[in-house]
């Protein structure tokens, strides 16, 4: 299994936070971690990084945890401020869910946290280790608009306003329905899809309703995808985003830490009629490359093989540590080139393109 410190050209800094990004550090790990931190470090570099990829809450509990007397104070305790302004956030989300998921339920409406405190739990164990900036919850297209009424009486509004025609302009060719609490500041943003009409990923239909797992959120059992359709939708958001961000390699990677009993068959059939066999080897080959997953051999053997998705990898690593880069996600010619390349299908191919 690769190691950070594998990677060509990686600073210290680099090479730290990718150590600690992970609930589990394993000896090797540790010791990796005291040697860097006997190192002179950028330490405005590592929090400027571990914010912009929003991984602070896992930098904080692994430094603290272990090697508290190694960090500067200063720098331990900025991190620590972020890390508690990062729960206080995080609960606070995690009651506005649990009241939406009563609401819908009482209405008769089936839903489904997407990302937020759902994956936080599913993947890590734990609320504070992942931090989210909305809630995403997913619902059956005929159900949007009697999820937006409640979600109207409830202080929200949709941002941006949209008039009769605009709206339904979106439902039909968007995926999700975003609503914004003037009172709060909090953002819903109500999916119907998964990704939009022209990405070409059809995960979705009945299918999906009808083999849900579960996931426990603040004591309340709420439903989940599936783990299989859970891992495929994590890395068709993330190639839709160009991977650009370190927390959703490591949403996937304590995805499948925490799921030993994954069904990797079924993950494979699943991708290969979702036309996703590149996004989800693009994604399991950063996951175990740059934070060390378990993800199976013949897996990897098969990602590799694929030159496709190795040199997407390559891409994605060089520009996840190109401090130089002043935006995070590239270009739009860039980003459709990258998400072309992404897909193994010429069918898929062509409808994003159209």
């Amino acid at each position: 299994m690769p190691a950070p410190s594998d990677i060509p050209n990686l600073p210290p800094e680099a090479e730290l936070i990718l150590t600690c990004a992970r609930t589990t550090i394993s000896d090797d790990a540790a010791a990796r971690i005291e040697q860097l931190l006997a190192r002179e470090l950028d330490w405005e570099a590592i929090i400027a990084f571990a914010r912009r990829h929003a991984v602070e809450a896992l930098l904080y509990t692994a430094l603290q945890r272990s090697f508290a007397e190694l960090v500067p104070p200063d720098a331990l305790a900025s991190l620590r401020d972020h890390y508690f302004a990062g729960t206080q956030h995080t609960m606070a989300l995690t009651a506005e869910l649990l009241q939406l998921m009563k609401l819908f339920g009482a209405a008769g409406i089936a839903a489904l946290p997407l990302k937020g405190p759902a994956l936080a739990m599913l993947a890590y164990g734990n609320l504070s280790l992942r931090w989210s900036g909305d809630l995403d919850i997913l619902v059956r297209s005929a159900d949007v608009m009697a999820a937006k009424e409640l979600l109207l009486a409830r202080g929200y509004a949709p941002e941006p306003p949209l008039n009769q025609r605009q709206e339904a302009l979106h439902l039909q060719t968007h995926y999700e329905y975003t609503f914004l609490s003037e009172s709060s500041g909090m953002c819903v943003e109500l999916h119907y899809r998964f990704r939009p009409r022209y990405f070409g990923f059809a995960l979705g239909g009945e299918d999906v309703w009808q083999q849900l797992g579960t996931v426990v959120v603040g004591g309340v059992q709420l439903p989940s995808l599936a783990s299989a359709d859970l891992l495929l939708f994590l890395c068709a958001h993330a190639t839709n985003h160009c991977w650009v961000r370190l927390a959703w390699i490591c949403d996937i990677a304590e995805l499948i830490r925490s799921h030993p009993q994954l069904d990797w068959a079924l993950v494979q059939r699943r991708a290969r009629a979702l036309g996703s066999q590149r996004m989800l080897g693009l994604g399991l080959l950063l996951a175990h490359d740059l934070l060390g997953a378990p993800v199976p051999a013949v897996l990897l053997a098969l990602a590799r093989r694929d030159r496709a998705a190795s040199k997407l990898a390559t891409q994605v690593r060089a520009r996840l540590f190109d401090d130089t880069i002043a935006e995070p996600e590239p270009g739009l010619l860039a980003g459709t080139i990258f998400r072309l390349r992404a897909r193994e299908r010429w069918r898929d191919r062509l409808r994003y393109g159209l």
